[in-house]
């Protein structure tokens, strides 16, 4: 399957508001989130619509579509963080053992 990704929040915004499935969605840094759709050719116009400011919405669903994009990537954050966090119990945890099991020994 061929795929298409941005890092265009408004573009994210307006794909998901036409209704294209978000295929894979990762952090790329704090500061950026890499989304992945399918790519068809109703993508490629779309896109190319987008861009070539030829793109019609309705604010109030457009606006409903960028708030749920940002849910995401709020998710993907907190995601990032617990797992940093929960890796870093696991290696102070080892490393108090393994400082406890030098001290006896």
């Amino acid at each position: 399957m061929e795929t298409y990704s941005t890092r265009d929040f408004y573009l994210i915004a307006y794909l998901h508001y036409l209704g294209n499935r978000i295929a894979d969605a990762r952090l790329v840094s704090q500061n950026s989130t890499e989304f992945t759709f399918k790519l068809d050719e109703e993508l490629k116009e779309r896109v190319s619509n987008f861009y070539s400011k030829n793109a019609l919405v309705d604010p109030m669903d457009y606006g409903s579509s960028f708030r749920s994009i940002k849910n995401i990537i709020h998710s993907l954050k907190m995601k990032n963080v617990i797992s940093t966090t929960f890796e870093g119990t696991l290696n102070n945890e080892f490393n108090n053992e393994k400082r406890r099991h030098l001290q006896r020994g």
